[in-house]
């Protein structure tokens, strides 16, 4: 089950086009959304590095579920990029503050971004 908003999805969200933060702007790579309070706004990780904690995942080998050490002590939020260059935000399932595990419709290589 997935929040987004005010509505409920209990299936997989998959975003084929871009992301517009309250600005209008669809960011840039290597940026995340983050509150304002008011709204969301795109930031750059590398902005974020002193205050929070965050783990790159690469992963090698073709499957449909990444398993993923991250030693972040927490629930990250994930973004996956596939090796073809699509992002998205997979099914995740956190099996502690420091693993979880991706699902994918497909088995496919790519990163996830955990922050």
């Amino acid at each position: 089950m997935k929040w987004i908003g005010q509505h409920i999805f209990d299936f997989p969200v998959r975003i084929k086009n871009k992301l517009y933060d309250d600005s209008a702007s669809a960011g840039t790579s290597d940026q995340v959304l983050t509150s304002t309070g008011g709204g969301i706004r795109w930031k750059t990780l590398s902005t974020l590095e002193g205050s929070d904690k965050h783990y790159t995942h690469t992963q090698n080998s073709v499957s449909d579920e990444w398993s993923v050490v991250h030693n972040l002590g927490k629930h990250p939020n994930v973004t996956c990029v596939l090796d073809n260059g699509y992002e998205f935000v997979p099914h995740v399932e956190h099996v502690d503050a420091n693993n979880l595990t991706i699902y994918l419709s497909a088995p496919d290589r790519g990163k996830a971004y955990c922050n």
